[in-house]
């Protein structure tokens, strides 16, 4: 559980550290002028820095793939879970978790076949007319879509018939990217689930597991493990259960807390991408700063400003990178909202020329208290 314990005073001694370890302000030359870049100074209450203990049983599963154990189920069991669950769903999950190599195993293979087979009810959800039957085991079984409650009753019902102990948790949560408009009511609007793995709980999302929702209100499949296993502090960054011991922190964090907290990677499993700078939802800066990240052996970073709408701003981020450990220089425009984008990808050499493949995984929001002119140099 020590893992997961992420208190404030924590992240302050993190902050601490970090600035020992690089927070001079950072003159580079950019174009014949020296400029400063100072990391902003904030102690964040959950830094992103350090969550993940790279020997944790169950990070291999974090691997953005589907077992293939899901897809190999008989045509009997696909079926018939359809129109008897009783009789079939016990034969289903024994399917899936035969020879498993460990239980976090087992529970990932039931995580893909919910995520796999349950696509979500935009129809009900938008026209407000999701009936608690809609929700029910045998009908999602039945029909293939629901809402967020119902991936997690599918869920529960499975993980139990594996033998695991399994609950479902409401709460807060945020969809997509509002740092500037986020409606801090907190009223419930989610669904997800902690199961009870070797005494410990751990927190699994399989809604949004299954994939998204576009601008035209349609649901579109795209698997992710990001929200499977993930050290609570991760996923508290997205999630704020309306009981709070289902934060799995020894101190609890408050709304207020909550509601500073920087935005959670889009779809970068946690191992990808490690944020070394405490940030907040909306972090204050003067005209330039410097964000320090990890990015593993063989993956490669790009950074991009953008304004407020998302709308891509050249020539105003810079890369330093040494060993392994790599500085983000920001020069902004103006003062205002500014949005930072991190993609994270990996070089694939081919015949006579390398292709390039990145990710969006993280944005980071701030609020400019000046600007400069000047810009670096293609």
């Amino acid at each position: 559980m020590s893992l997961q314990i992420r208190t404030w005073g924590i992240a302050l001694l993190l902050g601490v550290l970090l600035c020992l370890q690089g927070c001079a302000k950072y003159g580079v030359d950019v174009g014949g002028q020296q400029v400063q870049f100072p990391p902003p100074t904030l102690a964040s209450p959950l830094a992103t820095a350090d969550l993940i203990n790279e020997n944790e049983p169950w990070l291999r599963y974090q691997n953005a793939a589907i077992d293939p154990r899901v897809k190999q189920v008989p045509t009997e069991f696909q079926e018939g879970i359809k129109t008897d669950p009783n009789h079939y769903l016990p034969k289903l999950v024994a399917f899936l978790i035969e020879d498993a190599e460990d239980d976090f195993h087992a529970v990932k293979r039931i995580h893909d076949w919910v995520a796999d087979n349950i696509a979500y009810d935009t129809k009900s959800f938008f026209s407000g007319t999701v009936a608690p039957e809609g929700i029910g085991l045998a009908s999602v079984l039945r029909n293939g879509s629901s809402v967020c409650s119902g991936y997690t009753t599918v869920f529960k019902a499975m993980a139990e018939s594996a033998g695991f102990y399994t609950v479902q948790v409401s709460g807060y949560s945020r969809s997509g990217f509002a740092p500037f408009h986020e409606s801090d009511d907190f009223i419930p609007n989610h669904a997800w689930n902690a199961i009870q793995i070797q005494d410990q709980y751990y927190l699994i999302d399989t809604t949004w597991s299954a994939g998204g929702v576009n601008d035209n209100e349609d649901f579109i499949k795209e698997y992710s493990t990001k929200y499977l296993f993930s050290p609570p502090s991760l996923f508290l960054q997205n999630h704020y259960p309306s009981d709070e011991k289902w934060q799995l922190l020894e101190e609890p964090i408050s709304e207020r807390e909550f509601s500073v907290l920087p935005f959670s990677a889009d779809r970068v499993f946690p191992s990808d991408l490690k944020v070394l700078t405490p940030l907040a939802r909306v972090t204050p800066v003067g005209k330039t700063t410097r964000i320090r990240v990890s990015v593993p052996e063989g993956k490669l970073i790009l950074a991009k400003l953008q304004d407020r709408a998302g709308r891509p701003i050249a020539n105003r981020t810079k890369l330093l990178e040494n060993d392994g450990i790599t500085d983000i220089l920001v020069i902004f425009p103006e003062p205002g909202d500014w949005i930072l984008a991190l993609y994270v990808g990996e070089a694939t050499p081919r015949q006579g020329y390398t292709t390039y493949k990145y990710l969006s995984a993280v944005r980071f929001a701030f609020q400019a208290s000046e600007g400069m002119p000047i810009h670096f140099i293609e």
